[in-house]
């Protein structure tokens, strides 16, 4: 079974992002493959390397893909370059939660994160999704989604 990871950002910027990556090599976390196709190629760059990959030349929706081999960790960036988009994602799936929980505290350090859910893969998109994180600035219709009042 799988744990998996969704975080919801508002649009991040370059800086963002290496300090996501940072924060994740400070927590043990390597990046072993990274690409712009699924599954990536094997990359052994910089973080900053990492930071301009994701802010590939995708125009409209860029997707990069990332792992860490070791640990059988799966990281999807999805940066919409697109005003009318009021949020991007990062997920993460890998069968440690205490790997998912590395990435989790890396996504509210690095960026502006909206909301942080935690599932399993097999669960589907309408299981009870744990809230790991959330903020005030989380938009109505999306903490709608996730958060009981």
């Amino acid at each position: 079974m799988s744990h998996v990871l969704y975080a919801y950002i508002g649009t991040p910027t370059q800086a963002q992002v290496g300090s996501f990556v940072r924060g994740l090599v400070e927590r043990g976390i390597s990046i072993s493959h990274l690409g712009q196709k699924d599954p990536p190629p094997k990359f052994s760059g910089s973080i900053d390397a990492v930071a301009s990959m994701v802010f590939g030349d995708a125009d409209g929706t860029g997707y990069t893909f990332a792992r860490d081999a070791a640990r059988k960790l799966g990281l999807t960036f999805t940066i919409h370059d697109d005003p009318r988009w009021t949020r991007s994602t990062v997920s993460a799936s890998c069968p440690d939660s205490g790997v998912l929980a590395s990435v989790a505290a890396s996504v509210s350090a690095g960026f502006d994160s909206f909301i942080t859910i935690r599932g399993v893969s097999s669960g589907g998109k309408d299981q009870p999704w744990e809230v790991v994180h959330v903020t005030e600035s989380c938009p109505h219709e999306l903490r709608s989604k996730f958060v009981v009042a």
